[in-house]
């Protein structure tokens, strides 16, 4: 009985360790802050991420830092634009994400 039971909590020790490793693996995170010429923050900017590929499209606003931040990016190549009022749209195209980025 202490072997099957020894057995099973090994089996699941190794299930537990692989699981959390592959889903470490698959995705990354993008983070920045949107700032004007003369470096001032600039806040409730809307921030666009879109996959290059999938065309997948996931939007976050800026904080009172301007600090915006996307966890959970699943690896690949993405554009950024941020659009704030009274400024012109930017994008930065290219933005590669690789697993634990």
């Amino acid at each position: 009985m202490c072997r099957s039971i020894l057995r099973a909590m090994t089996m699941l020790s190794i299930l537990i360790a692989l699981s959390a490793s592959l889903l470490a693996q698959q995705t990354g995170s993008i983070v920045g802050s949107v700032l004007d010429k003369t470096g001032a923050v600039i806040p409730k900017s809307k921030v666009t991420l879109t996959n290059t590929a999938t065309k997948d499209m996931r939007n976050t606003t800026t904080n009172a830092e301007g600090f915006f931040s996307f966890s959970g990016v699943v690896t690949g190549d993405f554009t950024v634009r941020v659009d704030a009022k009274g400024f012109r749209s930017t994008e930065q195209t290219g933005v590669h994400v690789s697993p634990g980025d």
